[in-house]
């Protein structure tokens, strides 16, 4: 079991740069789930198409 727990000790980051990465990840997801809204509401290929290549 000793292996293994410094395995994961190793793959983790930094308890603070954990939570960077995760904060970092959560805004992504936020920005997204709001670009894909506004997708629901475009008006239009041009329109669909301009919001598509902010989503990249």
């Amino acid at each position: 079991m000793g292996h293994l727990q410094q395995l994961i000790k190793f793959l983790l980051p930094e308890e603070g740069k954990f939570f960077d990465y995760l904060d970092g990840a959560a805004k992504a997801a936020d920005d997204a789930a709001k670009l894909f809204a506004e997708l629901t509401r475009a008006q239009g290929r041009d329109q669909q198409l301009i919001l598509v290549e902010r989503i990249r």
